[in-house]
């Protein structure tokens, strides 16, 4: 039986051709480097990429892999699961982020029904409010998460972000909004967006 392609690797195939990484940060609650390094790091590292780190649940881990061509590391700040899933691709002058359920697994990335969004902005324009979410949110509560030689590659990665976000225009009207639960609950941070904080009906697909 023949497995379907990847979203992510479907996504950053078509990204910033002809442009390398300037930085890579893949969030993950299980992780399997095993696999990972056979299916998934080849297609990755097909362009030059300067920096790139997996943080992952340190409860979670499947298998490791004797690689050196990216940086893992397990959050260690908060005493929750760790289980957000988030691919940051930087390139020089654009970014692409996914945002969805699948973890660092075959599972993940091949095997499961997984949900996912994907984001991009360039020159021309995109969601550049998500992008300044996801930039104060790497730069505040998930640097936080990493120690040692990670701390490099979280400030790299915000320091591309920044940059590449200085040649973005602003959104007329902001369509998106990103949400983590650091500092608050999701659902009160829903309920805050609402207009009159009046809901008739919900509807959630979760996965888990």
């Amino acid at each position: 039986m023949a497995t379907e392609r990847i979203l992510v690797q479907d996504a950053i195939g078509g990204f910033a051709p002809g442009q390398a990484f300037r930085a890579v940060l893949l969030l993950t609650y299980s992780f399997d480097g095993g696999w990972l390094e056979e299916s998934f790091v080849p297609d990755l590292f097909d362009r030059p990429v300067t920096t790139a780190l997996v943080i992952r649940d340190r409860n979670a881990v499947v298998t490791e892999a004797p690689t050196i061509r990216y940086h893992r590391v397990n959050a260690v700040y908060s005493k929750r699961i760790f289980h957000s899933k988030l691919g940051l691709f930087i390139a020089e002058d654009r970014a692409l982020a996914v945002i969805g359920s699948a973890n660092l697994t075959r599972g993940g990335l091949e095997r499961n029904l997984e949900l996912a969004s994907v984001f991009e902005i360039s020159p021309n324009g995109g969601p550049r409010g998500i992008f300044q979410s996801l930039l104060d949110y790497v730069a505040g509560p998930l640097a936080r998460e990493v120690t040692g030689a990670s701390d490099t590659s979280i400030r790299d990665t915000v320091v591309a972000l920044r940059e590449v976000l200085q040649g973005i225009p602003r959104e007329k009207e902001r369509q998106h909004t990103f949400l983590h639960n650091y500092n608050q609950p999701l659902w009160d941070q829903v309920l805050k967006a609402l207009p009159h904080r009046h809901v008739a009906k919900v509807s959630i697909i979760s996965p888990f």
